[in-house]
Formats: structure tokens, sequence, C-alpha cells
């Protein structure tokens, strides 16, 4: 969990940032539940050059996480092994004792403050209930000081180290971290953790970004929901991941025409489209469902279908649209889809891979309601009208710059005006100016408005 009270400030600090930006960073990897894990996701950031713990942890934050909270020894050894895979490009090529910075400190206001061991705590605040410094191999005048001979005070900060030269001497991750001071440069990487869930679902959000569960518009790392105060699970589209409907037998599909109720609200558009029941256990397609137990393959009956439905807008205001798209693999491997929204038209394709299930990749775009509906509309891009492109997780929701009351994509001057316009109503035919939808157009919406002041992400 991220420190809110935790800010960066200073310009030297700044100009440290401009020249240590990370250049190579490790895909981030969960620890999952299933494996014992805490659902967590890491990553291995490598900078430019030396950077402080201070800097290590505003580039962690401002990638949404937080610098690595290591709770206790079995967590400690999944990174530890996570960074060992990987031993040349996180552990400092110059003195490769030196490993990445984690979230470790010590609070000298601590009522249980002393020299060298009292007073240690997390960023997020928790007490450290569970320790890994590295045996005292090292002298005390050698760099970064070993925790068990080191009196210095201005030891504050921790990192992995190796206490021998080089981390292949390191097999195991016993005895590996260090206390070091905070604004001596001496690490080249970083550890980053994401773990906060802000809707309390007990999914970490940086997972459910990843597969496009949650919307992250300007892609700080954190769901546009929580950070505009919406509900998360807020769908303007309904069905929209096909589960409603008659009932049918899993790993079956049923050929969906214009008139038929199998997807309503959707209504299909042009020529039909496949429904198809694929639970995990279904290996007589190429991929499985999303979300539940339904999917929509768009090429229905040997042809490129399409499905719409209409949903309720405010005029005005700025909308994302998501959803899942893989494809039911056969001759042709590229499958391609038109999505629309109104007047706003988006392309997008994924290409069949060589071994199944299919994975799913998410797409989404950005609309502003012209009228008090909006058509949502779904087609396939086939040449062949079989094997097509296939949909599921379909969402409507608010625009993360919901302040862009004009949709010309930067909060200023014209949507101020428009805000003043109708101070004291409901917005009129300007609904987006109750930005934050309690019925009226007060000083409640002012605030977010100038908040979002500047070009929107």
């Amino acid at each position: 969990m991220i420190d809110s009270s935790f800010k960066f400030t200073g310009i030297a600090g700044a100009m440290a940032l401009a020249i240590s930006a990370s250049v190579v960073a490790q895909d981030a990897v969960q620890w999952r539940v299933e494996d014992g894990g805490n659902g967590h996701w890491y990553a291995a950031v490598r900078s430019d050059g030396l950077i402080t713990f201070h800097e290590a942890r505003y580039l962690a934050v401002e990638a949404g996480g937080d610098l690595a909270v290591l709770k206790g020894p079995d967590e400690n050894d999944w990174v530890f092994g996570m960074l060992a895979s990987n031993r040349e490009i996180w552990w400092e090529p110059t003195n490769p004792r030196h490993g990445p910075w984690i979230g470790l400190r010590q609070d000298l206001n601590a009522p249980d403050y002393e020299e060298p061991s009292g007073g240690w705590q997390w960023v997020d605040g928790t007490a450290v209930t569970f320790t890994n410094w590295a045996s005292a191999t090292t002298t005390c005048e050698d760099m970064p000081r070993i925790l068990s001979c080191d009196g210095i005070r201005t030891q504050d900060f921790g990192a992995f180290f190796c206490p021998e030269e080089g981390p292949s001497s390191c097999p195991d991750p016993t005895d590996t971290w260090a206390s070091l001071q905070a604004n001596h440069p001496r690490m080249e990487s970083y550890l980053i953790e994401w773990s906060a869930d802000c809707n309390g679902d007990g999914i970490a959000d940086y997972g459910q970004i990843l597969d496009g569960t949650m919307f992250d518009g300007d892609e700080n790392g954190i769901p546009d929901c929580c950070e505009l105060g919406y509900d998360c699970e807020l769908n303007l589209v309904h069905n929209g991941s096909f589960e409603n409907g008659p009932d049918q037998a899993d790993c079956t599909w049923t050929t969906v025409y214009p008139g038929d109720i199998n997807l309503i609200p959707w209504t299909v558009t042009q020529s039909s489209v496949d429904r198809l029941r694929l639970s995990t256990t279904c290996t007589n397609e190429s991929w499985q469902s999303f979300q539940g137990e339904f999917t929509v393959d768009l090429d229905g009956f040997s042809t490129a279908g399409g499905i719409e439905q209409v949903i309720s807008t405010d005029i005005g205001r700025r909308y994302a649209l998501s959803l899942q798209l893989t494809g039911n693999c056969g001759p042709n491997i590229a499958k391609r889809i038109r999505v629309s929204a109104g007047d706003w038209v988006g392309e997008f394709e994924t290409n069949c891979q060589p071994t199944n299930p299919q994975p799913w990749r998410p797409v989404s775009m950005s609309f502003t309601a012209a009228s008090r509906t909006t058509t949502v509309r779904l087609e396939s891009l086939s040449k062949t009208g079989i094997n097509g492109p296939v949909i599921d997780d379909v969402r409507v929701s608010p625009y993360a710059c919901m302040a862009d009351l004009n949709g010309d994509g930067i909060v200023g001057p014209p949507d101020l005006g428009i805000l003043l316009a109708v101070w004291g109503t409901d917005g009129g035919d300007i609904e987006a100016a109750d930005i934050n939808g309690d019925g009226t157009v007060n000083a409640s919406d002012l605030g977010p408005l100038l908040g979002a002041w500047g070009p929107c992400p």
C-alpha cells in the first residue's frame, strides 16, 4: 500500500531523476495466491546510473506502486529468486555486491529507535517483524554497511546486498539485506511492489489494469475509478459479458440472428454472430471465456456479423469503452473489429498465436457523448466470414478527464465558463458540468475541474 504522505521535493532531486530515468525494467511478475503468495505484483527496474533511496521511491510511486515490502521469509525468498534470474541486470555491475533498493527504512523518531537495530519499519508504515540482515563478512569501513557492525546513524535505508564479491556468491536469499545512506547514490536498481486494492475486491489493482478489468486511461498505475471516486463496478453496458440469455450446455455454441433474444439488450445488426459457452474445461475451441462462461464470435453462420446496444450518456461527458479481444483461430490469422460509439470509431486487431488457448487482448477507446443516448456497435471486419474475432467483457464508464466539458482534450477556461454558466442548476443540457454527479453544479464540481487543469491524460 502506498504511503499517501510520501512527497518528493527539491530541485536537486528532480534534476537527479532526470539523469536516472529507468532504462531497463523487468516485466511485472505476480506472486500468485495459488502458489502460496499474496497476489501482489513485483518488478525490478534498472536506472541509467546510481540513484538514492528517495529517488527510487519517487519513481516507484510514480509507477502506481511503492518500494517492495518483504514481510516474511517466504516473500523474501520468492522475490530474491525473481532477482536471481537476472543477476547481471538487477545487481550493480561496477560493484556486484549491490542489489536493488527495497522499502525498508529506519524511523529516528520511533519509540524503539536505537542504533543499529531499533526503529526499522516498512514504507507502508508497518513494523519490521522479519529481518534478513547480511552477516558481517566485510569490514565496517566498506560500503554498504552491514547492520550487525554498523553504529552510524546515517545508515537508515535498506537494499538487497551480497556480503561476498558478486551475486553468484549468494546462492540463496539468506543474509542479503544491508543498511545504507538515503542520499548516497549507491544502487543502480530498485524493486517495485504493487499491492493496492482501492476497490476492496481482494485483487491487486495492478493486475486488473493489466488484464483490462479496470481502466487506467492516464497510465499511472492507478485505476481511474479510484482516482475519480466513482464505483469501480460501474458499467453502462448491460450484459457486457453475454451471461444473460437462454441457457446452453458448456462447450457449445448458438448462432444468433437479427430479432433473436439470446443477447438482450444487444441486437444483431448484420448477418449473425455466435454465442459460445466455454469454461476452462472446454478444449474444443481455440479460446476460453474471459469473464464468466460466455463469449461472442462476431462471425456467425459463415458471414461477418455485428451487434449493438444503446446506453444512457450525459451530453458532453467523456467515456472509456473497453473490451477483451481474441480470435476463433482458423485459416485467417488476423482478427479485426470495428468499435464505434456514436460518431467515434476505432479499429482493433489481434493475431492468432501458435498454441491454444488464445490469449485475450484488452482494447479501449474514448468518446465524448453528443446526446443523452449513445449506440455502442461492435462489428467484425472478417474477409472470410468464418473463424472470426471473439469479444468479451464489454465496458463503458466515465473517462478520467471528466472535467473536459467541451471535449477538446484540455481542461481550461472554456470548461470553467461552461460550469459557471450552469452554476446552481443540475446542468441542464450540459449534464457533464455536474462532475461529481450529485445533481447540482456547485463548488463540489469546481474543485475537480481546477484540480484537472491542463491537458487531459
